[in-house]
C-alpha cells in the first residue's frame, strides 16, 4: 500500500467519484472514529476477523472507512492497513492515527475494484460492508482480493444478509412507502444496496478461485436491536448463534483462502512445502507451540467453527496480573482489555500465538453504547 509522501499525494487526487458520494459523507458526518472504536464489539464479527486473519504479513481492510478494526489489529501487533475510496472519512481516519507515532502512515486513498497493490503481496484482506454497494455486482471487487493475496492468504467479507429478519419488515415497510407515493418527487442518487444471503456470498467467493473456510449467518443481536428489541433478550439471542437460527443473523460472512503454491505458516509467514487444501497451514515450529484446543481448531474438521463469544454487557475490565507473563497490567487507552476476559499487559497481546490463543479462549463480546465523541 502506499506509504508516507507517497500515501499523500494518493489522498489529494483522490479515486472516481460516484453519484451517491453526497450520500456517503452525509453518512459519516454522523460518526467518528472514537464511536466506531467503541462500536467494535457491536457487530458481531471480531471473532471471525481474530480466528482467520493471518499473525504475519500485511491485512489490509478495503474500504475501511473510519478504520476501527485497523486500529483494533495494530493494537493487538499485526500489520494492519486501510484504504478509503471516500475522501471525508480517509481523512478522518488520517487525523486520528496522526495522534499515535505507531498508526501513522496506516491509511491510503483507494477503489477496492483496483487497488494499488502488487500482485501476491499480502496476506490477509478484509471487506466489511463495502461489496453490496457496487451497482456492477461485487465479483470484481472479489477478484481483486484474490489478486493481491499471497497464497495462503486469507480474504474476508461481510454483507448485509439477505436472510436477516429484520430485513423481511424493512422490505415491507419500503413497498408501502413506495405504494403509497411516499417517493414522489426528483430522483436523487442514493447508495446502491444489495444484501446477499450467505450460501449466494460463499458461490462468489469459491467462483473467485478461494478455498471456502466459512460461511454463515452471524449476529444476530443487531437486527433485533434495529427492531428495538431490548438487551434482556440479547442473551437468549447470543446464545442462539451456535445454532440454525444463526442463518437469521444480520451479516453474510464468507472466509476464503487463496490456494496454490508457496503457501506460508499463518503465525510466522515461513513458507511450507505441505499444507492442506482445505485449512490454514502452521509450520512444525508454530505448530508445536500451539496448545492441542487450539490446533484443533484449525484442522480441517473444524476450520469452519468459530469460537462463541460470551456476552458481558457490563463492560467489566478484565483485572488481575498479566494471565501469560504475570507482568503488570495497564489498561490500554483506546482499547482497555482489548475484549478479552483473560487479563494480558500490552507486550503479550501483541505476540501471534498469544492473541492468537487468547481468540480462541478468552474472547468475549463487550456491549459499549455508541458514543458522540468527536474524532
Amino acid at each position: 500500500m502506499p506509504s508516507g509522501d507517497a500515501m499523500n499525494a494518493t489522498a489529494a487526487r483522490g479515486v472516481d467519484a460516484s453519484p451517491s458520494d453526497g450520500e456517503w459523507q452525509g453518512f459519516w458526518r454522523g460518526h467518528s472514529v472514537a464511536s466506531e472504536i467503541a462500536m467494535a464489539d457491536f457487530y458481531g464479527l471480531r471473532h471471525v476477523l481474530l480466528k482467520y486473519l493471518p499473525r504475519h504479513g500485511t491485512v489490509v481492510e478495503a474500504g475501511c472507512g473510519l478504520g476501527r478494526y485497523v486500529f483494533y489489529l495494530r493494537a493487538l501487533g499485526m500489520r494492519a492497513v486501510g484504504c478509503e475510496r471516500l475522501l471525508p472519512a480517509l481523512q478522518m481516519a488520517q487525523r486520528w492515527a496522526s495522534a499515535y507515532p505507531e498508526d501513522r502512515g496506516a491509511f491510503s486513498a483507494a477503489d477496492v475494484r483496483q487497488m494499488p497493490v502488487r500482485d501476491a503481496s499480502l496476506s490477509g484482506y478484509i471487506s466489511l460492508g463495502v461489496i453490496e454497494h457496487f451497482p456492477e455486482g461485487p465479483s470484481g471487487a472479489i477478484n481483486e482480493a484474490f489478486r493481491v493475496l499471497h497464497p495462503g492468504g486469507v480474504a474476508i467479507f461481510e454483507v448485509p444478509s439477505a436472510r436477516a429478519f429484520d430485513g423481511y419488515l424493512h422490505q415491507i415497510k419500503r413497498g408501502l412507502g413506495t405504494l403509497i407515493g411516499r417517493r414522489r418527487g426528483p430522483a436523487v442518487a442514493t447508495m446502491h444496496e444489495e444484501p446477499l444471503a450467505p450460501r449466494a456470498l460463499g458461490a462468489l467467493v469459491r467462483a473467485a478461485g478461494f478455498t471456502l473456510l466459512f460461511c454463515a449467518g452471524v449476529d444476530l443481536i443487531y437486527p433485533a436491536w434495529s427492531l428495538g428489541i431490548g438487551p434482556r433478550w440479547y442473551g437468549p439471542l447470543q446464545r442462539s448463534e451456535r445454532t440454525a437460527l444463526a442463518e437469521w443473523g444480520g451479516l453474510a460472512v464468507a472466509v476464503g483462502m487463496k490456494s496454490g503454491t508457496g503457501i506460508r505458516c499463518f503465525v510466522c509467514g515461513v513458507l511450507i512445502r505441505h499444507a492442506a487444501a482445505n485449512s490454514v497451514a502452521f509450520c512444525d515450529a508454530c505448530r508445536s507451540r500451539l496448545p492441542e484446543d487450539v490446533g484443533e481448531a484449525y484442522s480441517p474438521a473444524h476450520i469452519n467453527d468459530v469460537q462463541w463469544q460470551s456476552l458481558d454487557r457490563t463492560g467489566t475490565e478484565s483485572a488481575g496480573r498479566c494471565s501469560q507473563c504475570g507482568g503488570e497490567v495497564v489498561r490500554d487507552r483506546r482499547f482497555g482489555d482489548w475484549g478479552f476476559s483473560l487479563p494480558v499487559c500490552a507486550t503479550c497481546v501483541r505476540q501471534p500465538l498469544v492473541n492468537l490463543v487468547l481468540a480462541h479462549r478468552a474472547i468475549k463480546r463487550v456491549w459499549r453504547p455508541r458514543t458522540t465523541e468527536a474524532a
